[in-house]
């Protein structure tokens, strides 16, 4: 494989889950304490690790992070420290929410090593990473050499993806240069909207509108949905369809197997129902349960959010007509989520009858 540069970005100290307590739903109590489960860890001695363990196989390692993380002392042999001021993240609207979200760190953080390496380094590829995650990087490039001889146009390697419910991971990418250049530029356009508030399936949405609606043939509202594992139009489906394990492709088992988080492996349970590149292909478009059925567009886009798109897009308001599709789109989702709420509730209770029989 040609040239290679590695980025590692994130902060030098860094809080939140870990491996094992990826797969829990984790908050700050009432009283502010913090949860068992949620971890402050200091990245370096990490970053030291992967340096010596896997520094060799790239042309050039950035470590991507922020003014305020800087110690005096700080710096790695052979390794470029490219840092600005932090952007800041968004916070979680629940008032029990640990932290705030980190996707305009991350993909600023991301944006600031490529441009370092473009200009210093020149190589024909980047692999992505974090700083508080440890994992084979060796067979992460074994993986990602393997798709690569496919010859896939805007391929992005990822993790995995949980196909059954339209997600994919982002600790670490591999991809062309020139591909994540385009894959950044689509995440912070139209001032850095969010088509929808999870990150995983923001960027894919994004990225397809950017470089791929041509050929999805489907309309701009597609690209808004509400929450796809409880619903979605089959406008929406066509395009995870196309962009999961097509566009965004799973790196191998292997890989993941050995990523720790923060001082620990990923659970068993937070592994489960992932696809990774063995399980290829996956075809999303035959999902099962709730997200195998298609809800009329009127209830499963967010029409709120599509319509404040055309406004910054098109600089026009919501018409009259269209406050009502935002409306009554409202108040026909909400249906729909009483409605599963109703059928998971009788399906406990016919569970629990047949176990008394």
């Amino acid at each position: 494989m040609e040239k290679v540069g590695l980025i590692i970005q994130g902060p030098l100290t860094s809080f939140g889950k870990s491996g094992a307590s990826a797969a829990r739903k984790l908050n700050l109590s009432a009283d502010g304490k913090e949860e068992d489960g949620l971890v402050r860890y200091d990245c370096r001695p990490n970053i030291q690790r992967i340096i010596d363990d896997f520094g060799s196989l790239f042309s050039a390692v950035v470590v991507s992070t922020w003014d305020n993380e800087l110690k005096p002392g700080d710096g790695w042999k052979d390794v470029t420290i490219v840092s600005m001021p932090d952007p800041g993240g968004a916070m979680d609207t629940s008032p029990r929410a640990y932290k705030a979200h980190n996707r305009n760190r991350q993909f600023i953080g991301i944006q600031n090593g490529v441009e370092w390496l473009e200009k210093n380094s020149d190589p024909s590829y980047v692999v992505f990473m974090r700083t508080d995650q440890y994992l084979n990087l060796r067979e992460l490039l074994d993986s990602f050499g393997r798709h690569m001889r496919r010859n896939i146009p805007g391929m992005i390697c990822v993790p995995f993806m949980r196909p059954g419910i339209f997600l994919p991971s982002d600790f670490y990418f591999a991809s062309e240069l020139k591909t994540m250049k385009k894959f950044l530029d689509a995440q912070f356009s139209y001032d850095r909207y969010e088509f929808i508030v999870d990150v995983h399936r923001d960027m894919v949405l994004k990225y397809a509108h950017s470089l791929f609606r041509d050929t999805l043939r489907v309309p701009d509202w597609a690209y808004f949905p509400r929450d796809p594992s409880s619903g979605i139009s089959k406008q929406t489906r066509t395009i995870f369809a196309r962009m999961l394990g097509t566009v965004f492709v799973p790196l191998s088992l292997r890989t993941l197997q050995s990523v720790e988080w923060r001082g620990s492996a990923l659970s068993q349970d937070y592994m489960k129902s992932v696809a990774t590149e063995e399980d290829l292909p996956v075809d999303v478009s035959k999902n099962r349960g709730v997200t195998g059925i298609s809800i009329p567009a009127l209830f499963s886009i967010d029409w709120k959010r599509y319509y404040g798109f055309c406004e910054i897009a098109n600089h026009a308001a919501p018409s009259w007509k269209e406050n009502c599709s935002i409306m009554f789109g409202e108040i026909g989702w909400n249906v729909w989520i009483m409605l599963q709420g109703g059928m998971r509730t009788i399906k406990r209770i016919r569970t629990r009858i047949f176990k008394g029989i």
